[in-house]
Parts: C-alpha cells; sequence; structure tokens
C-alpha cells in the first residue's frame, strides 16, 4: 500500500455503516472524506462531527473518494451509487445485497472499463468469506451445488425457537443486539437468503439468478410456532444447483438433526457446503450476522483495493 491515505467515502450510517466509518476514522491508512445519509438532520456520533455529511450520490462523489463504502440498507439506491461511481473510475466496497443481486455481470463490466475495483465480500456471509471460498476453489470449474446458511438473523431466530423460546421475544432480542433491522421482513421473507444466493451462483456457476424468480419458504408465525413447541433443531437452508440450462433454487425452513456441519451453526453463524461434481465438499462457517462481522468483511475488501490503488 502506498504511504498516501486513501480517501474513502461511507454511503449509510446504520448498523453497518456507522461501524465502517468509525473504524475508517480510527486507521491512519484512510481519510474519511464524506458521508452520505438519508436524514442529514438526524443526530450522529460526535465522531462524525468534522465530517461532511450530504444526502444525494452527486455530492457524495464531490468529496473526491478514491473508495466508497456501499452500506446502504436499499437496493435502488445502491444500484444507482454503484454505477455512478464506476462510471467515475471510483473503487466500490459494497454489502448492499440487494443493489448488487441480478447485476453483478453489469457492475464488473463496467468496474473493467473504468479501470476502478467492485468489491463485494461483506454482501454475503458477515465474516465467513463465501465469496472468496468460492472463488479460490481449485475445483471452482467443477462445483455443481451449493448449501447455505446466508442469513444469519433467521439463523439467530430459529436456534433460540428450537430451545422453545417465544417468537416475538426473539425478533426483539435479534433487534436489540443488532442483528435484525427494526422491520425484520426482508430476513423473515426470505428476501435476504434470495439476493445472497444470486450473488453466490454467479461466483460458483458464472450465472446469474433473478432473485425475483425465487420463492423462498417464509418463516411466519405458525411455522415459529410450531419449531418452538416441538423445539424442532431447524435452519434456513438456502441450496443452488447448476444443470445444463439452468440453476435450480431453493429456500426452505429445514430440520438438520442429521447435519453435524448446519447444526452446529447456531445463533448468528453463517455457513456454505461447496459440493463437486466427483462427491467432494468444501465447508467454511463463522459469524453472519451484526456490526463486528460484516465490518471486518468490509475492511479486508477495503485493503484489498486500497493495495492496487
Amino acid at each position: 500500500m502506498s504511504e498516501k491515505k486513501i480517501n474513502v467515502a461511507v454511503a449509510g450510517l446504520g448498523v453497518i455503516g456507522e461501524g465502517a466509518a468509525l473504524r475508517v476514522l480510527e486507521d491512519p491508512a484512510y481519510n474519511l472524506v464524506g458521508l452520505s445519509v438519508r436524514d442529514i438532520a438526524k443526530p450522529r456520533a460526535s465522531a462524525f462531527k468534522p465530517i461532511p455529511i450530504c444526502d444525494s450520490i452527486s455530492a457524495l462523489l464531490e468529496f473526491q473518494p478514491d473508495i466508497i463504502v456501499d452500506a446502504l440498507p436499499v437496493g435502488d439506491i445502491g444500484e444507482q451509487l454503484i454505477r455512478a461511481a464506476l462510471e467515475n473510475s471510483i473503487s466500490i466496497a459494497s454489502a448492499n445485497k440487494q443493489a448488487i443481486a441480478g447485476n453483478l455481470s453489469e457492475f464488473h463490466a463496467a468496474a473493467k472499463t473504468s479501470g476502478a475495483q467492485f468489491r463485494y465480500s461483506a454482501s454475503v456471509g458477515g465474516g465467513v468469506p463465501m465469496v472468496e471460498t468460492i472463488a479460490q476453489s481449485e475445483n471452482s470449474s467443477s462445483i455443481v451445488e451449493l448449501r447455505a446458511i446466508v442469513n444469519g438473523t433467521v439463523n439467530f431466530i430459529l436456534t433460540a425457537l428450537g430451545e422453545g423460546q417465544n417468537f416475538d421475544a426473539v425478533i426483539a432480542e435479534a433487534q436489540r443486539l443488532g442483528f435484525a433491522e427494526p422491520d425484520p421482513t426482508a430476513d423473515l421473507s426470505g428476501a435476504d437468503a434470495k439476493a445472497k444466493i444470486s450473488i453466490l451462483s454467479y461466483e460458483a456457476f458464472g450465472r446469474e439468478i433473478d432473485p425475483e424468480r425465487v420463492s423462498p419458504q417464509a418463516l411466519d408465525r405458525e411455522l415459529a410456532e410450531k419449531i418452538a413447541d416441538e423445539k424442532s433443531q431447524c435452519r434456513q437452508i438456502t441450496r443452488a444447483r447448476v444443470g445444463a440450462d439452468s440453476i435450480d433454487v431453493s429456500i426452505a425452513i429445514e430440520r438438520v438433526d442429521d447435519d453435524a456441519f448446519f447444526a452446529a451453526t447456531r445463533n448468528e453463524g453463517n455457513a456454505l457446503k461447496i459440493v463437486f461434481e466427483n462427491g467432494d465438499m468444501e465447508e467454511v462457517s463463522g459469524l453472519g450476522a451484526g456490526r463486528a462481522p460484516t465490518v471486518g468483511a468490509i475492511f479486508d475488501d477495503l485493503k484489498i483495493i486500497s493495495s492496487e490503488t
């Protein structure tokens, strides 16, 4: 890495964005040159007082960052941000799975054209290097199936339900710990998981899945109460299997009593099992939800981008 500090801007100051911005401030390798938020008037951490804050993509670009951290909570604005950044040769480290799912081919092409870098390890797996594990697999050309736990919030809830705990109380606890958003619909409905499997499928098979064509099983109150009553050991298992002409995807709540790997993935954990054509498997697991593991993944991407900037 050059001795020259790298200028970083952060879009979004939610749980993840705030954590990333605070860590940028602490790291002598970086200058935090600007922040983008939806509501400028909202009180912010005192550490951000000297940092310019804006509420538009165009204003964020005017801070002239070398890298933008995309920690936005919504897909449409994130898509606009990534396109604008790459078109202006600004590298992106994104945790915004909703923005990049279904758009990876376009964004990689834009990055190649502009010379910017586009990295998104934090968009899937939190602190579990799922994207990197697939990319670095020696047998990546023979991957036939992915099986994964990709939503740490749902995994936290299912672990607690399996112990007989109350659905509402568990959701409230997940929110208190920063694992769940104030509105947990994206997690409970499976929308989060289908965006993530689209990203992993692109890495594994070189083909994108349209997330809107995936129909996940939701974790609703009826199912949650059944799991709690039975004290079932269940997980949200996301699968993608490549065929000659398509990729078959399923997202379902399954019992994992007979699968030691997924059964051992508890609380906010994430896990990935890669299945190869010859029957071999590769596994990786770790913390998936929460500020610390996701911010750590963002910084891994920042270091890689910085080393080539």
